[in-house]
């Protein structure tokens, strides 16, 4: 059977050939009027050519030679109107991870090869759903007609980062650093000795407000934290209270502020990183609950004061510690 005008045509070379079926379509015309052609492929049955044939007049897209990164740029552009700040900056980091799928033309990504690729880049749950919201797009341009991103498995995270606790020589250190340095230094060294004394999570400490300090009686209350259990008061380190009388000093809100505003953890970190050498934030924390273990504290008191509650404890042991048992505990740590 003929086909139709400028559906394209099917035809066999000459010569013995393995696959010598031809699907072949005219994309367009010169400027003097000659047919530009595109060859769809070569086959080894004329069915499998008119099956070819039929797939590209059904949808040409489908043939083109669109990039996953032509088609990613498409989509972000129209994403990215739609996100926060910081989503944002979550994206591009797993964007950055997928730049060498970039060159390949999106209809010829495979699932298998996405896979591989996928674990290689050790790329996260985010990574997963930016790829499937890339695929759908290039799907509702038809320039695929599906895919399975949606069936990729997540790699479990490569060299987990090991957690390492303040030695009591690092916390002298700190202490004999608090009464030299000045400036950016000495405040990041004072935010880090109150997350070792406290056991506060460093989102805790930026969000701690004046008004939930009560220093005539020697503690803090957190009034915001990530879990119900991070709702806590705790007593203030009898070492801590002299620098914390210090930086309340000429602060609006906020005991950690810059230009009278909380100070951001990007921000933070930062100054920890360029002050702090070999630890992170959340070694702090850690530390804290080490120090408390160490000392033989009471361990339903090392559970409120951490503000967990992944003790199988019941809840009247440890929610109804008094501040007085608390300081007990505090109070074990040199």
């Amino acid at each position: 059977m003929k086909n139709g005008n400028g559906t394209g045509t099917v035809y066999k070379l000459n010569g013995k050939r393995r696959k010598p079926w031809v699907a072949r379509v005219t994309t367009g015309y010169s400027i003097d009027g000659k047919q530009l052609r595109k060859t769809l492929g070569t086959f080894q049955t004329k069915r499998e050519a008119q099956e070819i044939l039929f797939q590209y007049n059904k949808n040409p897209n489908n043939f083109s030679d669109v990039t996953f990164g032509e088609v990613k740029d498409m989509w972000w552009e129209e994403y990215i109107k739609t996100i926060k700040e910081k989503t944002m900056k979550n994206c591009i980091v797993e964007l950055k991870k997928m730049k060498d799928l970039e060159k390949y033309k999106i209809k010829d990504i495979n699932f298998m090869f996405l896979q591989n690729f996928f674990n290689d880049k050790n790329c996260s749950q985010l990574g997963k759903v930016i790829l499937n919201h890339i695929f759908n797009y290039a799907c509702k341009c038809d320039f695929i007609e599906k895919h399975k991103t949606h069936l990729l498995e997540v790699p479990k995270p490569k060299n987990r980062l090991e957690r390492k606790v303040f030695t009591s020589e690092e916390i002298k250190e700190l202490w004999e650093r608090v009464d030299v340095s000045q400036g950016k230094e000495r405040e990041i060294i004072i935010f880090t000795l109150i997350l070792i004394y406290t056991g506060l999570r460093c989102g805790e400490l930026l969000n701690l407000k004046l008004s939930n300090l009560d220093l005539e009686n020697q503690s803090l209350t957190i009034t915001s934290s990530k879990t119900i259990n991070g709702l806590r008061r705790i007593p203030i380190h009898l070492r801590l209270l002299p620098l914390i009388y210090k930086i309340i000093q000429n602060k609006q809100e906020f005991l950690f502020e810059l230009k009278n505003k909380k100070i951001s953890y990007i921000t933070i970190n930062k100054r920890f990183e360029k002050y702090i050498s070999n630890h992170t934030l959340h070694d702090t924390r850690h530390t804290f609950a080490t120090l408390l273990n160490n000392a033989e504290a009471n361990k339903s008191s090392i559970i409120k004061l951490v503000g967990h509650s992944n003790f199988k404890i019941t809840e009247n042991v440890y929610t109804h510690k008094s501040l007085s048992e608390l300081r007990k505990a505090i109070d074990k740590i040199d």
